[in-house]
C-alpha cells in the first residue's frame, strides 16, 4: 500500500515523503502517521511544535501583508476600508497561487475579519435599519400578529425609567412620552420619517461589545421591539457602497458573527474624524422582513408557552449556580414510521409543517454544564480541523479522499481523547455525544470517501461500546441529564429518552455507511441487567 504522509502534524520528521509500507494493516499505518499529539490539548493530532510552527508561519505571512497593504484605520472612511479590502484579498490570492494553495496564510475573509475584530473599540453601536416598504409591515401589525407579551415587552425595554440602563435604544430623534414608550406611538413617529428621500429607516440601535454574537443581539433586540418572528434576511445596510466603490468587494459585505468583525464606519451623525476615533463607530445593519403567517404566530406563542417554565428552572440553576439543568435541547419524538429526524433531507423546508411543542411532540434532554464548550470544541475539531497545523486543515478542505482519511485519523483522536484517564464521566459523556452527533453530521463525505472502510467501521463500534458498555450503565445524576424528577423504577425519564432517540437516529446514520462497501455497525443499546445467582 503507498499512501502520502504528511510528516508535519508528527514528531518523526519535517518533510512531506512516501513510504511503502508493505504488510502493514491499514489501520495501523492510521496509527501511526498521528501518534504525536499536543500536550496540552490531547484531541489534537498536531503535536506542540507543528502548531507553534504553523502559527509562526501563518503570523510572518499575516505581517508581511499587513505591511504592503496597512489597515487605514478605525475612523477611516467607507473608501479607504473598501480599498483596503480588495487590496489585502489580492495580496491573499497572490500568496495562495504563488505557493500552490499550500501557504499556511489565512483565507482573505478570515483575514479580513480578524483585523476589523483586532481594531475595533470594546463597545460598538450598531444600527438597526429596515426598507421603508417593511416598516409599514411593521405599522399595519396588529397585536395578535405579534407575541403575546409584546407590549408589555416594548414597554418595559424602552420606557424612560429603563432606557438608559438598556443596551438597545429607540432612533435617538425619538423622545419618550413622560407616560412611557408603546409600540403605538413610535410606529406613528416613524411613519412621519417616512417622508423624505431615505430608502432605509432606522429602529433603533445597540450598544455591543465587539465579542457580542450579532445574531443574538439582533434577534433580542427585535424580539423586545415585538418583531422576532418578521425576521426574513439580514444584511449590512451599506452593502451597496461595495458594488459602488469595487464590485469584486461585494462578497466581503456580508454579515459576520461577532459584532467587532463586521465592517464598522463613522456614525452618520459624527462625520469628523475625532469622533471617530472617539468611539463614534457604527455597524449598520439592514433587516429584511415578511409578515408570518396566522399558524406560524400561533406555533410560535404555544412553543413560547412550552419553553416558559424549561427557561425559569435554567435561570434558577443559574441564580444558584448548578452545573445542571442550565441547557436542554427540544427534539422531536418519534412518529410511527420509528423515525425522529425533523429534519430530513428528503423534505423541502417549506413543506413541512412548523412543529408545535407539547410532551407528546417533542423530547426535553437536559445537559450538563460541561456539554456546550465541549460540543463546539468537537464539531470544530471534526468538521473543520480547528486547533490543528495548517497542513492538516488545508487537507481537510480539499473535500477529497485524503480530506476522508484524515477525518478518519480525527475520529480516531477524539476517540482516544473521549477515553482518557483523569477526566469526569460527563467529560467524556459531553464528548461521546458531541463526537457522535459530529461524526453523523451532514453529508458523512469521509465516511463514503476514504482509503480505509474497516477502520471508519471499528471507530464507529469503540463508539458504540463506550455507550453500552459505560456511559449508559450509569444514572442520569451521574450523566448530568437529569432534573431532580423521580423516575418510576423500570421506566426511562424523559430525559434519557430524549438522548435514546439522538443515538437511535445517529445509528441509522451510521449504518447507512455499509451501502458503501463496508459493514457498519452502531450497537449502543444496554443490554437488561441480570440478577446474579446466590
Amino acid at each position: 500500500i503507498t499512501i502520502n504522509i504528511d510528516f508535519n502534524t508528527t514528531k518523526q520528521a519535517t518533510n512531506s515523503t512516501h513510504i511503502n509500507n508493505t504488510g502493514i494493516s491499514k489501520s495501523n499505518i492510521m496509527s501511526f502517521v498521528f501518534a504525536a499529539s499536543s500536550s496540552s490539548k490531547p484531541w489534537l493530532m498536531s503535536d506542540d511544535f507543528a502548531i507553534s510552527r504553523s502559527e509562526r508561519e501563518r503570523q510572518d505571512i499575516v505581517s508581511t501583508l499587513l505591511q504592503k497593504c496597512p489597515f487605514p484605520g478605525t475612523a477611516a472612511d467607507h473608501i479607504k476600508k473598501i480599498e483596503w479590502i480588495k487590496g489585502i484579498s489580492e495580496l491573499v490570492y497572490a500568496e495562495m497561487e504563488e505557493s500552490f494553495f499550500m501557504s499556511p496564510c489565512p483565507e482573505d475573509t478570515e483575514l479580513i475579519n480578524e483585523v476589523f475584530l483586532k481594531y475595533a473599540p470594546e463597545t460598538l453601536k450598531v444600527r438597526i435599519c429596515v426598507l421603508k416598504s417593511d416598516l409599514k409591515i411593521m405599522v399595519d401589525s396588529s397585536p395578535v400578529d405579534r407575541d403575546d407579551d409584546s407590549e408589555q415587552r416594548f414597554e418595559e425595554a424602552f420606557s424612560s425609567s429603563s432606557a438608559k440602563a438598556s443596551k438597545f435604544k429607540l432612533n435617538a430623534a425619538y423622545t419618550i412620552p413622560q407616560s412611557g414608550a408603546t409600540w403605538k406611538d413610535y410606529a406613528a413617529w416613524l411613519t412621519t420619517q417616512c417622508q423624505d428621500d431615505r430608502d432605509q429607516i432606522e429602529l433603533g440601535t445597540m450598544e455591543c461589545s465587539k465579542n457580542d454574537v450579532m445574531n443574538n443581539e439582533l434577534c433580542a433586540f427585535m424580539k423586545d421591539l415585538g418583531f422576532r418572528h418578521y425576521i426574513e434576511r439580514v444584511e449590512l445596510a451599506h452593502r451597496s457602497l461595495f458594488r459602488e466603490v469595487h464590485p469584486s468587494t461585494a462578497r466581503f459585505s456580508f454579515v459576520e458573527e461577532k459584532v467587532g468583525e463586521n465592517r464598522y464606519f463613522p456614525c452618520p451623525e459624527d462625520n469628523s474624524d475625532d469622533d471617530a476615533e472617539a468611539g463614534g463607530l457604527c455597524v449598520s445593519i439592514l433587516v429584511h422582513l415578511k409578515k408570518p403567517s396566522k399558524d406560524t404566530m400561533r406555533v410560535a406563542k404555544t412553543n413560547a408557552a412550552f419553553l416558559a417554565p424549561l427557561k425559569k428552572i435554567v435561570e434558577e440553576s443559574k441564580k444558584l449556580k448548578r452545573d445542571t439543568c442550565v441547557y436542554y435541547r427540544i427534539l422531536k419524538k418519534e412518529n410511527e414510521n420509528g423515525d425522529s429526524d425533523y429534519d430530513s433531507e428528503e423534505e423541502e423546508e417549506e413543506e413541512r409543517p412548523p412543529l408545535v411543542y407539547s410532551n407528546e411532540t417533542v423530547h426535553v434532554l437536559w445537559l450538563p454544564l460541561e456539554y456546550p464548550d465541549e460540543h463546539n470544541r468537537c464539531f470544530g475539531h471534526f468538521l473543520q480541523g480547528e486547533g490543528e497545523s495548517r497542513s492538516i486543515q488545508q487537507r481537510l478542505e480539499k473535500g477529497n479522499t485524503d480530506a476522508g482519511n484524515i477525518t478518519i485519523s480525527i475520529f480516531e483522536s477524539e476517540l482516544a481523547y473521549m477515553k482518557k484517564r483523569g477526566r469526569t464521566l460527563r467529560e467524556k459523556f459531553a464528548t461521546a455525544l458531541s463526537l457522535t452527533e459530529a461524526a453523523t453530521y451532514g453529508y458523512m463525505s469521509y465516511a463514503h470517501d476514504n482509503e480505509f472502510p474497516e477502520v471508519v467501521a471499528k471507530c464507529v463500534s469503540t463508539l458504540a461500546t463506550f455507550w453500552r458498555t459505560t456511559l449508559l450503565k450509569m444514572t442520569d445524576d451521574e450523566l448530568g441529564i437529569g432534573d431532580g424528577s423521580a423516575v418510576p423504577e423500570g421506566e426511562l425519564s424523559p430525559s434519557r429518552e430524549a438522548l435514546y432517540t439522538i443515538l437511535h437516529n445517529s445509528a441509522k446514520r451510521f449504518e447507512d455507511i455499509s451501502d458503501y462497501g463496508v459493514q457498519v455497525k452502531f450497537n449502543w443499546k444496554p443490554g437488561k441487567s441480570r440478577k446474579r445467582k446466590s
